[in-house]
């Protein structure tokens, strides 16, 4: 929901806030689960929307601890690749960006990854060979990120 609600445009921050919200009590309530990680999937994608690659990455790597998918095995880490993919970019930290695209197509190589998730990889890749040496974006958090929707540990 908070997903759809950012894309709409309606309420922009009050979706992060929500999702952020919602990634909170959904690890506190269902910690083993496998939909446990889609808050955080959901936050970091919304924060790289914004650019701030740096609360993305959190987000996404503490979605990575909560899942315990093997990175380099299991087909649904492809996505979780993508998106930290993204937010090193827009870090402007390039080669860890190339590696995590690199490791996510090579697991949607051996495995059964959704079409989109591979165009999406296939996409930052495209971006950071384009994309002149030097930082991208994310220095700065814009509008619609506030601060209180960066996940307290």
């Amino acid at each position: 929901l908070a997903w759809s609600e950012w894309r709409s445009g309606v309420d922009k921050p009050g979706a992060l806030q929500r999702a952020a919200a919602s990634a909170r009590a959904v690890s506190e309530s269902m910690p083993n689960s496998a939909w446990s990680y889609a808050p955080y999937l959901v936050n970091a994608m919304i924060l790289n929307e914004t650019g701030d690659g740096l609360a993305a990455e959190h987000w996404i790597r503490r979605g990575v601890a909560v899942t315990g998918y093997d990175l380099d095995r299991d087909p649904r880490a492809a996505v979780q690749h993508m998106v930290l993919a993204q937010a090193l970019l827009l870090q402007g930290r390039r080669e860890e960006a190339r590696a995590q695209v690199d490791r996510g197509l090579a697991l949607a190589e051996r495995t059964k990854v959704a079409a989109r998730i591979r165009q999406g990889l296939a996409t930052i890749r495209a971006a950071l060979e384009a994309v002149p040496l030097g930082r991208v974006g994310g220095g700065a958090r814009q509008a619609g990120a506030p601060h209180s929707a960066r996940p307290a540990d």
